[in-house]
């Protein structure tokens, strides 16, 4: 095989030549075959097919064999979209080249720019939303590779390699202005940045003259709707509110280790989140939706930054794949005439984006006939509701709208599972469960960059208790519990509490139901595979909703 080298897979590569872009091609292309190998669990060997029959002294292409691989793969539901697209990057990275945005760059580093830009880059981003914990290893590996290999690019302008932002930082650039007769508002919210996503598409909105913009963010799912004024915690008419620190429901917790909880979890979610070969089509065209009423981004409001992140960060840490849509509807951190109008709108427009879960990270001490008709209109449609039950203590009952029968509320507890008195409300007597989880000790960094710093309240548990549902759903969605009729049902309030319910037996801490839900990993441990694990599970929720019906 003259002018290349035999290698275990038979494949032709040339030559390894620094000056030689056919062997770093040949890379790109393996590079590719191996990752649809990975996700699909399949081997692709070279075949006879492979070879070009006007060249057949080089044997079996890597061009072919990957360009095989796809053909095989499209539309199976083995492989999910996104990684089938990295890997027609791979295929296409010759032709990539010769585009005119590569064209400009300096032709000793043009090949490592593209395959950074077109590979490398998606790839890591795809990662980072994906497997989170681990994603920062990984980007802060990649960064010191490109740095370290890219010092010639210095005096190359056109063509970087883009810096990353720290790993779930969202921080909106300062917006441009509009003119107010066009609009009728001041701004438009800026791009965002964030290591999940790729890019992110800008769309004007003129449904209203109240409507500022929306910002599609297309490979998260996640869109901001700037026309509703959102802000994290107790939502609070004028002059009827209780006080908390700072305005707010976040608290400053002690430092105490809390990772065995999550740790239970993560060992959790490592069964319920579906492997490649455990997906089909069905299961990738029907993905969890969670929409967050919430601080939404602002570019004026850094404290509304800071307060979405946090929400945003505790869903993708108990749930890694759900599709986040944000809402405000807050200007500022006080509530006005106009604020609960605008949760209505928010409510309406989850409806319209066919979200699973809402997630009503505040609450009112008193009760709103316009959210109460809005919530009850999109829970007939079998959408569940999760809101903070509050955190005055003692001193007032529980928020609404976390007190109506249709909304799943949550109340607070420590890493031990133990009632968070010194916040919670007292426990609803009208309720059949009054349901909590962790809501101390979180800790989380700041969107300023200051150190990681602990915050605790029921909007937390809140978010954390949403992101548990929205896992449990999409594992209900998957091809092994798909043909149980009872977790059809899931997605309905009294099912998803029968669930809760099943996972705070035995550990009610007087009135509060205090949910852990690694229960769900009982009585797996003497099935010695994963599927027998898995559908253990299925067969703990099935029983627990057909308790209820």
């Amino acid at each position: 095989m003259a002018g290349g080298t035999v290698n275990p897979t038979n494949l032709f590569v040339p030559e390894e030549d620094s000056c030689d872009p056919l062997y770093r091609h040949a890379l790109v292309l393996g590079f590719g075959l191996r990752l649809l190998e990975i996700e699909s669990g399949t081997r692709f060997p070279p075949t006879d097919d492979d070879i070009d029959p006007e060249h057949e002294e080089k044997g079996a292409l890597p061009y072919l064999t990957l360009q095989r691989a796809l053909s095989e793969l499209e539309g199976k539901g083995q492989v999910e979209d996104d990684y089938l697209k990295i890997a027609k990057a791979c295929l296409g990275f010759h032709a990539t080249l010769k585009q005119k945005r590569f064209c400009d760059v300096d032709p000793s580093i043009r090949e490592l720019v593209a395959i950074h830009n077109i590979v490398f880059s998606p790839l890591l981003q795809l990662l980072a939303q994906k497997f989170r914990g681990a994603a920062a290893d990984l980007l802060e590996l990649e960064a010191g590779i490109r740095n370290m290999r890219l010092k010639k690019a210095e005096s190359c302008t056109l063509m970087k390699p883009p810096p990353r932002p720290p790993a779930m930082k969202m921080a909106a650039p300062e917006a441009p202005r509009l003119p107010d007769s066009d609009y009728g508002c001041e701004n438009v919210i800026g791009d965002l940045q964030s290591t999940s996503l790729l890019e992110a598409n800008f769309c004007i909105d003129k449904r209203d003259n109240n409507v500022q913009s929306v910002v599609q963010l297309s490979t998260t799912g996640l869109e901001v709707n700037a026309e509703l004024w959102v802000r994290d915690n107790d939502i609070k008419k004028p002059n009827a509110q209780p006080q908390t620190e700072g305005g707010t429901m976040a608290y400053e917790a002690s430092e105490r280790s809390y990772d065995n909880w999550w740790q239970r979890l993560d060992t959790l979610n490592g069964l319920l989140r579906a492997r490649s070969v455990e997906k089909d089509t069905s299961y990738n065209h029907q993905k969890v939706k969670i929409a967050v009423l919430d601080t939404g981004i602002s570019p004026k409001h850094p404290y509304a930054d800071e307060m979405a992140e946090e929400t945003l960060n505790l869903i993708f840490k108990a749930f890694e794949t759900p599709e986040v849509y944000v809402a405000r509807v807050f200007r500022n951190e006080e509530a006005d005439l106009n604020t609960p109008e605008h949760v209505v709108k928010a409510i309406e427009w989850a409806q319209q984006k066919k979200v699973d879960i809402i997630v009503m990270a505040l609450g009112f001490p008193r009760s709103d006939e316009s959210i109460e008709s809005a919530i009850n209109t999109a829970a007939a449609e079998h959408i569940l509701f999760f809101a903070a039950a509050g955190n005055w203590g003692g001193q007032y009952k529980v928020a609404f709208p976390a007190r109506l029968d249709n909304v799943i509320c949550f109340f607070s507890t420590t890493p031990e599972n133990k009632n968070l008195s010194s916040i919670n409300p007292p426990h609803n007597h009208r309720k059949a469960h009054n349901f909590a989880i962790l809501g101390e000790e979180i800790k989380v960094p700041t969107v300023s960059g200051q150190p990681v710093r602990s915050i605790r309240g029921t909007s937390i548990s809140c978010a954390i208790a949403a992101g548990v549902a929205g896992s449990l759903l999409d594992f209900s969605r998957q091809p092994i519990c798909r043909d149980d009729h009872r977790l059809r049902n899931l997605k309905r309030r009294r099912e998803m509490s029968a669930v809760f319910e099943e996972l705070s037996k035995d550990s009610r801490d007087g009135k509060y139901d205090c949910v852990a839900p690694w229960k769900l990993l009982e009585g797996t441990q003497g099935n010695p595979d994963r599927e027998s694990k898995r559908r253990k599970i299925c067969d703990t929720l099935s029983r627990a909703v057909e308790n209820c019906q």
